[in-house]
């Protein structure tokens, strides 16, 4: 299987105003989100991508700070397409379902799952409720910890 990053090289990039000029870090975020989302939009289109490796390259993207949120987006957007292309295949589904949630940990992401699961019709069964779980748990964790780490990361190194 090839990297995600091989496939970014591979996507072509016509809007010059996206190229990385000017100010260091600004152009390069904006750059690499139009990259990363260019290639989940033609993960399902186009020939780029095998057909076995889009779900790997949306996991991808999706553990990628940059692109957790198109993933989370193109999952919901794409959900059809892809429960009709992998739905039967039920350790491809779950993988696909994990990889995309199991980095949520608002109160708004959780509220979208939820949300996605009755729209959805819950197709995907024990693996849409597991996520529920693992979102629950992360939304849970950070109510408990965020304060603590915002600390301990302001704190001076000499103490």
């Amino acid at each position: 299987m090839r990297t995600c990053g091989s496939y970014l090289d591979e996507v072509p990039l016509h809007h010059s105003h996206l190229r990385e000029e000017g100010s260091p870090g600004g152009s390069h975020l904006q750059r690499q989100g139009f990259l990363l989302n260019r290639l989940l939009n033609l993960s399902l289109s186009s020939d780029l991508v095998p057909d076995q490796d889009v779900i790997d390259v949306i996991i991808h993207v999706g553990r990628n700070p940059h692109g957790r949120h198109l993933a989370w987006r193109y999952f919901r957007e794409k959900w059809d397409i892809l429960n009709s292309r992998y739905g039967e295949a039920l350790f491809m589904n779950s993988k696909l379902i994990s990889g995309v949630t199991e980095f949520l940990n608002t109160d708004t992401e959780l509220n979208e799952l939820k949300e996605f699961i009755q729209i959805s019709g819950g197709g995907a069964g024990p693996a849409l409720a597991r996520a529920v779980e693992i979102v629950e748990a992360n939304v849970r964790w950070h109510s408990l910890y965020q304060r603590q780490i915002f600390q301990w990361l302001r704190k001076s190194p000499n103490g």
